[in-house]
């Protein structure tokens, strides 16, 4: 999706992205609007009330080795969410989390031909291990179930697109399909903008800012008026951290989009000139970012740990108050709570006026981050795995996984609407009671970290309200005071009003395209070239001057020719023209 938020409601989703490796890597919407309209998933699937009715202790404990690309947590699923996995089914999910053991983990299984009972990859990954056999079909299991019945179109269309050749199976499962349509656009807030402390930037005036210079020339003066938090604690403009990055700083591939621009494999995708262009190229985004950052290094707005820290540090950071601008939707949660949406201290999104932000469709096809079953589950395992991802593709779990404990995250209220209590319960890591499990709050969280259905468009058949706490009744309620004043600052209702009002949008279709895996030589080359361009784009963050900054640009092109980049630039134009034509395809 690692972060804290203002509730335990809001997934482990946020500890993931793409090019930040997690269930939302591919830079899909992951913000939502109450207005969306969304598959209303009411069926409480049949096997899983059986299993609910049967006292799970009469069954063997099974564990089930999941194999994790998104996942921020490795080991036993523990605490409460583990205490209803086990009260409910007797299972144990044993994670596998590849952001922590690392790519060997993933080659080390590759090897031995078992990547284990529960598969989460990407899209390269994914794709290669079906074409090798080893992940299985999953169609025979919907017979059993009424497991993503909702969600069968998407889901077919997608594994006929990366699989011509495998027939009608079902191998791969996307992760937060949304059940609108691939051209709509509902959100309301986006994955990727620039966000200020609204308290801040009133004290400044609520200046214009052009561009990002005067975005630069903002943060300096909010850092020179506040430059430690409420402790004394050290405060910056920015605060960056590694271990999202995938080719190229996730700091900068993600924030590319503010320039209408976004990375597929090792080029940069242009939404306006529908070019798909060399890193190597200086006028692409990817520049003007990875420029910015050294900017603000200069003028001594970049946390100095930024080079060593990761993401769980940087998102307590952001919690404590020492950091001043936000990129990323779901980082705001470890600072905005209700108290400080009350002192009007929230992170809110900040025009800069240069900019036409790159956003795709509503991912009705998901997520470029897959699930699968392991080639080797058979038998009585794989039918109570099934047994399990039936209920977990369901009202009873998106509950859990979403809103937490009823009783302790919330409550109904007379209309047999979700009311919040223990709002901060995610972010203190509250202690839970022993009935439900006991530890804290936090730790016992669901930590698989991907859902078939997205939390903003999928509706709880109870409450016929979101999943996402955010578009509760109960917590939308009037605008508060800081909301009146941004509405009246901007002439907008929220973000997506602004930026369409203002033709900073640029909304891409969101389609299916199938991609190659890598041959041999290419994964190697990919290796390569994406160590070395990050390397050097880390380095260029901590330039010292425009003369040093372009000194390691250069050379970092001349490596990358020198390793093969234009090979594997060449790879990936021919695999990423489907991807190109379907998207023209889409718009005309």
């Amino acid at each position: 999706m690692k972060a804290k938020r203002m509730l335990a409601l809001l997934l482990v989703l946020v500890l993931t992205v793409s090019a930040m490796a997690a269930c939302g890597s591919s830079g899909a919407n992951d913000s939502g609007s109450a207005e969306a309209s969304a598959p209303a998933s009411e069926t409480t699937t049949a096997s899983a009330e059986a299993s609910a009715s049967t006292d799970a202790g009469e069954r063997e404990t099974l564990v089930i080795n999941v194999l994790s690309e998104g996942a921020n947590y490795q080991g036993l699923q523990g605490g409460w969410y583990g205490k209803i996995l086990k009260d409910k089914f007797n299972i144990e999910l044993n994670i596998t989390a590849l952001s922590l053991s690392g790519e060997s983990a993933y080659q080390t299984r590759l090897s031995t031909g078992d990547l284990g009972d529960i598969v989460q990859l990407g899209k390269d990954k994914m794709t290669y291990v079906v074409n090798n056999g080893l992940v299985r079909d999953i169609r025979s299991g919907f017979a059993q179930t009424s497991f993503l019945k909702e969600f069968l179109d998407p889901v077919q269309t997608v594994n006929n697109s990366m699989f011509p050749d495998k027939g009608e199976g079902i191998y791969v499962i996307p992760c937060n399909m949304t059940g609108t349509s691939p051209t709509e656009f509902t959100d309301t807030d986006l994955l990727i903008s620039t966000k200020l402390r609204w308290d801040l930037y009133k004290e400044l005036g609520e200046p214009d800012i052009a561009d990002l210079n005067g975005l630069l020339d903002v943060l300096e003066q909010m850092q020179k008026n506040h430059p430690v938090n409420e402790v004394g604690d050290s405060a910056y403009a920015l605060s960056l951290w590694k271990d999202w990055d995938g080719f190229g700083m996730a700091n900068v591939t993600e924030p590319m989009r503010w320039y209408d621009q976004l990375m597929r494999g090792s080029l940069i995708f242009d939404s306006k000139t529908q070019e798909l262009l060399p890193v190597t190229e200086k006028n692409t985004a990817y520049y003007k970012v990875l420029k910015f950052l050294n900017d603000a290094y200069l003028r001594g707005l970049v946390d100095p740990d930024s080079g060593t820290q990761d993401w769980s540090t940087v998102s307590t950071k952001i919690g404590n108050g020492q950091v001043y601008l936000l990129w990323y939707i779901f980082t705001k949660y470890a600072w905005n709570t209700e108290e400080r949406k009350a002192d009007g201290s929230h992170f809110l999104y900040i025009p800069v006026q240069d900019q036409k932000l790159y956003m795709e469709a509503d991912i009705y096809y998901g997520a470029e981050s897959y699930m699968g079953i392991g080639a080797n589950v058979e038998g009585e395992k794989y039918e109570r795995i099934m047994e399990f991802l039936d209920w977990y593709d369901g009202p009873e779990n998106w509950r859990y996984s979403f809103g937490g404990i009823e009783g302790f995250n919330y409550e109904k209220n007379a209309d047999g609407k979700n009311m919040i209590i223990n709002p901060n319960a995610q972010a203190d890591n509250l202690a839970v009671p022993e009935e439900y499990g006991g530890g804290g709050y936090a730790d016992g969280m669901n930590q698989i970290n991907f859902y078939f259905g997205h939390q903003n468009y999928i509706i709880d058949p109870d409450t016929k309200e979101q999943y996402n706490y955010q578009f509760w009744s109960s917590v939308l309620g009037e605008p508060s005071e800081m909301d009146r004043e941004w509405q009246v600052r901007f002439g907008a209702d929220n973000l997506v009003d602004y930026l369409k009002k203002n033709d900073m949008l640029d909304i891409g279709p969101n389609v299916v395209f199938a991609l190659e895996p890598d041959t041999n030589d290419i994964s190697v080359l990919r290796g390569q070239c994406q160590e070395s361009f990050r390397d050097y784009s880390w380095k260029m963050v901590f330039a010292e001057d425009q003369a040093g900054f372009d000194a390691l640009w250069e050379e970092m092109a001349e490596t990358l020719n020198g390793l093969g980049y234009e090979q594997l630039a060449a790879f990936d134009a021919a695999n990423y023209a489907s991807f190109v034509e379907a998207t023209k395809e889409a718009l005309r």
